[in-house]
This record gives structure tokens, C-alpha cells and sequence, in this order.
């Protein structure tokens, strides 16, 4: 990029200053306003790169350039100079701020406000991701939190979001922040690649027991295949119907009725 950006300066001093010796310069005015609009870096370097554009022109003025025109160009380049440095100075402010508000936009779109976990938009994305992979191990844990109706409705809506950020913060812990979604009300995936079997159950075990240190109960099911097998969509769904069974034998052997919820 600086060596494009010098390159420029020593093409503007070709046409202002070699090709043109005994009339005013015009294309290194132009220059200096132009190019430092057209990158996007800090403004020091910024200002370097203007600073060597007046240093090559001035120089290589006073060696071609008439006299009759040198002291005028000499203070043409520096007075652009100086507003190229202000307006390019402010142009990478701006540019900055809306860089950094796409970027804010970007995080906030794929972020669920309640858990801070990447959201079902993420989601959707990663499964669109996962599609395109070829001969890959690939994994999805499915988790549901049990009882967020009834804790809602006999403690309150701010308990039961409290419940809900334990439980996608232990998720979180175990599997990682880009892994870990919050697709629903009550309903969390992961979803892994290249990761063993074994490894995903003994992380789901101490998922269980860090979440019934909260006092708190979730189900959860898992299922691991090969892409060339399976497809993202399909191992999901298993993981899901093996979540659906954990829960039955929680509430069998809870004697909760889920029948009698509030």
C-alpha cells in the first residue's frame, strides 16, 4: 500500500515538475488532497505519507523546475500539503467510526442481548457453513432448560433470565463463545467440529453438575458423525430427540408433572 502510495506522489512530480518545468504544478495539488482519501490507516502514517509526497516534489522541483515558478509551487505544496494532511486526518476519523459501527452492528445482530451468547441469526449462518464441509467430523449438543415456565410464573420472568445466563454461561465455558448458540426460549446448541466423542460427554458431565450447583436442571441430548455420512441438519435432529429422552427420564424419575405446570 505505501509503496502504491509513493508511487503516486512520484507520478504527480512527473507531470508537475519534469514533463511541465516552466509552468505552475497542478497534478501534485490534486494528489496531495486525493490520495490520502483513497486508504484507510493511521493517521501518523498517514501524514508520513504526505510529508514524503511535499519532500520528493520540492526536491525534485529545485533541481528541474524554472525559477520563475519554483517559489510559487514550493508554497503551493506545502499549503495543500498541510489541508491534505486536515481533510485526510478527518476522512480516517470517519472512516474509522463507521468501520467501527458496522462492526458493533455485525456483533449485535449475531449476539442474544440475555445470555451474551451468539444468536439463532449465527445460527443459521454456521449451518449454512457447515454445509460446504466435506469428509469432517462434526458434532451437536442440544441443550433445554428444565422448569424456565415454572420459575417464571412462581418467582418471575427476572429469575427465570437469570437462569437461563447461568445455563448459557456454563454452556459457554465448556465448549467456547463461537460454538455455543442460544436458539430459543429455553433452547441452547453447540455445535463442534474435529472434536471427540468422549472429550464432548465428559464436558457435558461437568456441564450437569455445574448447573445443578446453581440448583438448577437441563436436558441434554448429543450426537457425533462424518459429514461424508450425515449432514448438519440430521445430526441436530438426533441430538434434539436424545435431548427430548433425557428430559422424559428427568421428570420420570423427578416425579415432576409436567401436566401440572402453572
Amino acid at each position: 500500500m505505501y509503496a502504491f502510495e509513493i508511487m503516486l506522489y512520484v507520478f504527480a512530480d512527473i507531470l508537475g515538475v519534469i514533463a511541465q518545468p516552466q509552468e505552475q504544478a497542478v497534478a501534485i495539488v490534486a494528489f496531495l488532497l486525493t490520495v490520502p482519501l483513497l486508504f484507510t490507516d493511521k493517521p501518523f502514517r498517514m501524514i508520513c505519507g504526505i510529508g514524503v509526497g511535499v519532500v520528493l516534489f520540492i526536491l525534485t522541483a529545485i533541481e528541474v523546475k524554472d525559477k520563475s515558478v519554483l517559489f510559487v509551487d514550493i508554497v503551493d505544496v506545502v499549503v495543500f500539503g498541510i489541508l491534505g494532511t486536515i481533510l485526510g486526518t478527518y476522512a480516517m476519523k470517519v472512516k474509522c467510526q463507521r468501520l467501527l459501527f458496522a462492526r458493533k452492528v455485525a456483533i449485535l445482530s449475531e449476539t442474544d442481548m440475555l445470555t451474551g451468547l451468539r444468536n439463532r441469526n449465527a445460527y443459521e449462518q454456521r449451518l449454512h457453513d457447515y454445509a460446504s464441509l466435506e469428509n469432517c467430523e462434526i458434532a451437536s449438543v442440544y441443550v433445554d432448560v428444565n422448569g424456565l415456565h415454572e420459575i417464571n410464573n412462581t418467582k418471575g420472568h427476572a429469575a427465570g433470565d437469570q437462569m437461563l445466563r447461568y445455563v448459557g454461561k456454563t454452556i459457554q465455558n465448556e465448549f467456547g463463545e463461537m460454538n455455543s448458540y442460544r436458539i430459543g426460549g429455553d433452547e441452547f446448541v453447540v455445535l463442534l467440529t474435529d472434536e471427540s466423542e468422549d472429550r464432548i460427554r465428559v464436558k457435558i458431565e461437568q456441564i450437569r453438575k455445574q448447573v445443578e450447583k446453581g440448583y438448577y436442571h437441563i436436558s441434554i441430548g448429543c450426537s457425533v458423525g462424518n459429514t461424508s455420512d450425515k449432514n448438519i441438519s440430521s445430526l441436530i435432529a438426533e441430538a434434539e430427540k436424545r435431548m427430548y429422552e433425557d428430559k422424559r427420564l428427568y421428570y420420570q424419575n423427578s416425579g415432576i408433572d409436567r401436566r401440572a405446570r402453572i
